[in-house]
């Protein structure tokens, strides 16, 4: 069923070959975002054997300037073109990724502090115009489908990153996994130069796979109102990746705290939530009936709640294994309400994938920050009740938008 699914996806009606350049390009970019960044925190926490404290600000800071570039760079994709922009990245990745090589060769934390911060520079620009071309490439594809692939994209080479990620590093050691990552920026760049079609993602103009996501939800569109939706999307994926970028330099306290020494054990264990994501991922793809229904908003988040809080606290394998899953699923959810609201009421402008994007960069930035202030260096309770309460200020303030949503929608009738 699934392999008649995706058959029928990719073919040629749906622009197969613009579209194909464009899907490899993005899931090399995630799998070496990915592998280098987990890279950093695993390494900061193993080998430089950094409290929690640091890895969340440097987190925190590399959320600010994501979120800054991501806002910025949208709307210069817009302006200049999503191959430009897109392969411009890419060579400063290179770049960037040999410098991270240096960072961990002379155990660096400067180094890995600025690794950090100029890749999250690049990736800022570099997502909206992927997501961009894919959402404008001609083709009878819907737009939901679009994105569902680009979700299972990244999510399935994030999974596959964060789980080789220790073998990789005992294997070739930690510089290695970095040399790695450089190579596959060269790759990302010549595809995205040299292979993906200079027009056909230029067009200002809704393109056909939106107008048919917008002829399929119109009974829902009439029903609600889009913009507040969008609005309360945009706060929760905002407040999943609070968690995300809190959870992500938790990972080696929590192995650690749990008796894992093995680097592959470690980076494996810590993989569930990104398989869990994918799986959410393809739900989303068979399951459509939650667009532009806000309780398919409010219920992941709680889920995302319970689970991200209960990981950080967990006493043993299978409570993180668990916890993991119920995360990971609801991060599927939230995430792909944003960028699909995001893309579909805003015609596939790189603007509003920016926004969505600089959304989460400021979540990265906020989450972290706050809760890095929070007891002592490597106390793990306090920052787990402080991240409770993050969410769940943030999770009032949707709630009350969604009531006023829905009130309002009520009294128009």
């Amino acid at each position: 069923m699934m392999a008649k699914a995706f058959k029928r996806w990719t073919s040629p009606s749906a622009s197969r070959a613009t579209l194909r350049p464009w899907y490899i390009a993005h899931a090399l970019a995630a799998f070496l975002t990915t592998l280098t960044s987990n890279a950093v925190y695993f390494f900061a926490g193993y080998e430089l054997h950094t409290s929690v404290q640091v890895r969340l600000a440097m987190a925190a800071v590399a959320g600010l300037i994501y979120g800054l570039t991501a806002f910025v760079g949208g709307r210069m994709v817009d302006k200049f073109g999503r191959r430009r922009v897109g392969s411009s990245m890419a060579i400063a990745c290179i770049a960037i990724c040999f410098l991270g090589a240096e960072a961990v060769s002379f155990h660096n934390l400067a180094g890995l502090f600025i690794f950090l911060v100029l890749l999250n520079g690049c990736l800022g620009p570099l997502w909206p115009a992927i997501e961009s071309a894919i959402a404008r490439c001609p083709g009878n594809m819907s737009l939901s489908r679009r994105m569902a692939l680009y979700n299972l994209n990244w999510s399935g080479a994030g999974f596959i990153a964060v789980c080789v990620l220790g073998t990789l590093a005992s294997w070739l050691s930690w510089a290695g996994v970095f040399f790695i990552a450089a190579v596959m920026s060269i790759v990302v760049w010549f595809i995205i130069a040299r292979r993906s079609d200079p027009q056909i993602v230029n067009a200002v103009s809704p393109v056909a796979a939106i107008r048919k996501d917008q002829r399929r939800n119109e009974s829902k569109l009439q029903a609600s109102d889009p913009r507040k939706i969008l609005h309360i999307a945009w706060l929760s994926n905002m407040l999943a990746f609070v968690a995300a970028n809190t959870v992500t330099p938790f990972m080696p306290t929590i192995t650690l705290a749990l008796g894992v020494k093995s680097y592959a054990l470690a980076t494996a264990l810590a993989s569930i939530a990104s398989l869990a994501c994918l799986g959410g991922f393809i739900i989303t793809i068979f399951w459509t009936s939650w667009h532009y229904q806000i309780r398919w908003t409010i219920i992941p988040f709680l889920t995302l709640t319970v689970g991200a809080v209960s990981m950080l606290l967990s006493q043993s394998p299978l409570m993180y294994a668990f916890t993991q899953i119920l995360y990971g699923l609801s991060v599927a959810l939230l995430y792909s309400g944003s960028i699909y609201y995001s893309l579909h009421l805003g015609s596939g402008a790189a603007a509003k994938a920016g926004i969505h994007e600089s959304l989460i960069g400021a979540a990265a930035a906020l989450g972290p920050a706050l809760i890095a202030v929070t007891g002592a260096p490597e106390a793990v309770e306090p920052k787990a009740w402080a991240l409770l309460l993050v969410l769940g200020v943030g999770g009032s303030l949707m709630s009350y938008w969604a009531r006023r949503a829905y009130n309002g929608k009520r009294a128009e009738r």
